[in-house]
């Protein structure tokens, strides 16, 4: 197995270990459970409160937390998986925890589901001693589990992450014969590396049912005609000369330097279309609410072609 990532669970501890360890009983457990001083995330396992916590964050906790009391012969996998790796996900199921077993049946039960395959060595990782479904097994089975838009999408996660494409591809054939295997297979053509958020993932998935758009390019750079360069912009259609850029709202909030504030950027993000729009190139903007209407993105998409091509 390989080893890929850093995940830890330091802080967590089981009930026996609260009991022995810290001199608790049950019903200190219970107090500090009330007061909100601890967090039982899954059965038996209990861990001081995060001062704040996101739902990604909230979720890897109970993933982990469940690997604590979890039999030996369990692979992390699918969403859970995908929790570990860090992979970004399109609208995922943060309702139980996955695993996969070498058993012929499996199920749902207590907050957790059972997935029975045979995983091959390829297929299994070690994350920080856990055994964990690879980047490409999680990709290919989250993808035969979901929709087209989903399936996408988390392929250009793990092919950021650092799978390959051959790697998705074994993956999707290891598949071969099971359940909603022939959405995965029609997905894999369309991955790419290059978008770099779930709503640029999500707007090229939609895009492609689209059968009236072009299918643009993903992170394209635009240049003066001498060669001066303007700006990588999200999609990109070359023969109508048209940007797409997907605005998220991290756009303008994630990873702030000291100082800089989303007005900032919101300023710097207009001069940058300015100069864009300075190249002559028409430029078509959209966020997530456009994505989650399909009617909405491609109305939209269709009046900046119309535009394009009367300017050409």
């Amino acid at each position: 197995m390989d080893e890929r990532g850093d995940t830890s669970s330091s802080d967590m501890f089981r009930r026996r270990d609260a009991l022995i360890a810290r001199g608790s009983d049950d019903r200190r457990l219970r107090q500090e459970l009330d007061t909100g001083t601890l967090i039982k995330p899954w059965r038996g396992v209990y861990l001081p409160a995060p001062e704040s916590s996101s739902a990604d964050a909230a979720y890897l906790t109970r993933v982990l937390a469940a690997c604590e009391v979890a039999e030996i012969d369990k692979v992390v996998s699918h969403q859970s998986a995908a929790a570990i790796h860090g992979l970004p996900l399109l609208h995922p199921d943060r309702s139980r925890v996955h695993f996969t077993v070498n058993r012929t049946s499996g199920g749902h039960r207590r907050g957790q589901v059972l997935h029975p395959a045979r995983l091959t060595s390829d297929d299994v990782v070690s994350v920080d001693g856990r055994a964990v479904t690879s980047l490409a097994r999680t990709a290919a089975d989250i993808a035969r589990t979901g929709n087209m838009n989903q399936a996408v999408c988390v392929f250009d996660s793990a092919l950021r992450a650092g799978a390959t494409i051959e790697e998705l591809r074994d993956a999707v054939a290891g598949n071969r014969g099971r359940v909603g295997n022939s959405v995965a297979r029609a997905a894999l053509p369309h991955a790419n590396p290059q978008s770099e958020s779930i709503a640029e993932s999500f707007s090229r998935a939609l895009i492609v049912g689209f059968d009236d758009i072009p299918t643009p390019i993903a992170q394209h750079e635009l240049f003066t005609t001498s060669g001066i360069f303007v700006a990588r912009v999200d999609l990109y259609w070359d023969e109508e000369r048209m940007v797409g850029e997907v605005d998220g709202r991290g756009k303008y909030t994630a990873d702030l330097d000291p100082g800089e504030h989303p007005g900032d950027r919101v300023w710097d993000e207009k001069r940058r279309e300015d100069a864009i729009r300075d190249l002559d190139e028409t430029v078509v903007r959209w966020g997530w609410q456009e994505c989650m209407h399909p009617e909405r993105l491609h109305a939209l998409l269709r009046r900046g072609l119309t535009r394009a091509r009367k300017r050409r």
